[in-house]
């Protein structure tokens, strides 16, 4: 607004958005300050994810703790999660789903006999299935 009218000042322009002037000057150099902030941050995030990139929102503070107080830089949890997030730096958690039939595989498959087959009494079809576990069993001891 101010570009298109210069004859407005800063004056007239803050009392009509009711806002003082030294409001308006304290707002923008706390917007530059926490800028150079945000990007310093960011930049030492980036560092340590070079190395972890699998690190955790928090984690990380821990990590960056000693160079946070060596550059006089504090922020809290939230606010650091929320500057992440804000950055599309957040790690999302990788879902682990346990796959337990892979029919298109490369091996030998062997043909359904029993397709078309109807059992006239019991015990005439056995059918059985072999289901692989990627754990083994468990043993207990008692003593």
């Amino acid at each position: 607004m101010r570009q298109e009218r210069s004859s407005y000042g800063t004056d007239d322009l803050c009392r009509l958005f009711g806002r003082s002037r030294q409001a308006y000057y304290e707002r923008s150099r706390y917007v530059a300050a926490t800028s150079v902030e945000e990007d310093t941050i960011l930049s030492l995030v980036r560092e340590v994810r070079k190395d972890f990139p699998r690190m955790g929102a928090r984690k990380l503070p821990v990590c960056l703790k000693p160079k946070f107080e060596a550059m006089h830089l504090q922020t809290g949890r939230d606010a650091f999660i929320e500057l992440l997030y804000r950055n599309f730096m957040l790690v999302h958690k990788v879902k682990n789903r346990r796959k337990t039939t892979f029919s298109n595989h490369w091996r030998h498959k062997y043909l359904n006999l029993t397709s078309g087959y109807a059992p006239a009494a019991p015990n005439r079809l056995w059918v059985s299935d072999i289901t692989y576990s990627c754990y083994a069993p468990t043993a207990y001891l008692t003593l």
